[in-house]
């Protein structure tokens, strides 16, 4: 379970969220990559992103939602796992 792996982090220490770290940064990487692959595919095909869409806002909410989860990610560590499994998320980290 995720809530699990979050709390054994505070638990086991730096090297894990280096792992942690170095993980979510390659995830981030690979979504920027395909909303770039995607947008270059349509502008060649199509000579322009459908609908007038613009990469860079995928680009931004990306960076945004990457940002929301790392924050989570790294409060959660502080806390302990019940505290985590049964917290109610407020409307923002919905988001």
């Amino acid at each position: 379970m995720i809530c699990q792996e979050f709390a054994l982090e505070a638990e086991d220490g730096d090297d894990l969220w280096q792992v942690m770290g170095k993980k979510m940064g390659e995830l981030l990487t690979q979504a920027i990559t395909i909303i770039n692959d995607v947008s270059d595919y349509h502008e060649t095909k199509y000579g322009e992103v459908a609908f007038g869409l613009d990469r860079n806002d995928f680009v931004n909410y990306a960076m945004a939602q990457f940002q929301m989860r790392f924050s989570r990610i790294e409060k959660a560590g502080t806390q302990i796992l019940e505290k985590i499994m049964f917290k109610k998320p407020a409307a923002a980290e919905l988001l």
